[in-house]
């Protein structure tokens, strides 16, 4: 038998090196946890730890310990972001940083700037002391976000587009700009 002292142990180990998993820490759910991983009959360990844990949030048998949820979770998750992208941008602009943002295209500046929250902070920084330019949304992201008009083709469905015949398709998609804007919706949306 295998002593219970010796799982508790594994267990406290188990929240102190997670920090993810604490919302669960609790001396009723450290008792349950503990039982469950008695059970197994093994040596204790983080996986049989681990292994228990996920059982018994299943089973349904644990509750969080923290009074948290889903939702509080993700802003959480967003704020530790938030926080982490300020740290890193506060740093001060180096002669490297004015090397490397001068040496950029625009393309790849705005590219950067409105997909990496980290860019975006250092080059707005980069902007006030060196005097570049903040990129705007490019024409083609702009366009996109306008539903285009679909016209007679409005109600083109895969089934519709498949039975036409190929050429049919190739004649309309060239010269019909309603059944080339319904094309690629369907391709878009991946029904096509």
């Amino acid at each position: 038998m295998i002593d219970t002292d010796h799982i508790a142990s594994e267990v406290a180990i188990y929240f102190k090196t997670n920090p993810s998993e604490r919302k669960y820490d609790s001396p009723l759910n450290r008792q349950i946890i503990t039982d469950r991983v008695s059970s197994y009959g093994v040596i204790p360990s983080q996986t049989a730890v681990f292994r228990a844990i996920v059982e018994l949030l299943n089973e349904s048998a644990i509750e969080r310990a923290d009074g948290g949820d889903e939702h509080t979770d993700k802003l959480g998750g967003a704020i530790a972001e938030r926080k982490r992208i300020d740290r890193l941008a506060s740093g001060p602009l180096t002669d490297a940083d004015f090397t490397k943002y001068s040496s950029m295209s625009p393309a790849d500046v705005e590219h950067l700037f409105h997909s990496d929250a980290l860019f975006q902070a250092r080059y707005r920084k980069a902007c006030a002391k060196w005097g570049f330019k903040l990129p705007t949304k490019s024409a083609l992201d702009a366009a996109s976000s306008v539903e285009p008009d679909l016209g007679e083709w409005r109600g083109l469905d895969a089934k519709t587009y498949h039975s036409l015949p190929t050429s049919k398709i190739i004649q309309l998609y060239r010269g019909n700009q309603s059944f080339k804007a319904a094309v690629e919706k369907l391709i878009a949306t991946g029904k096509i």
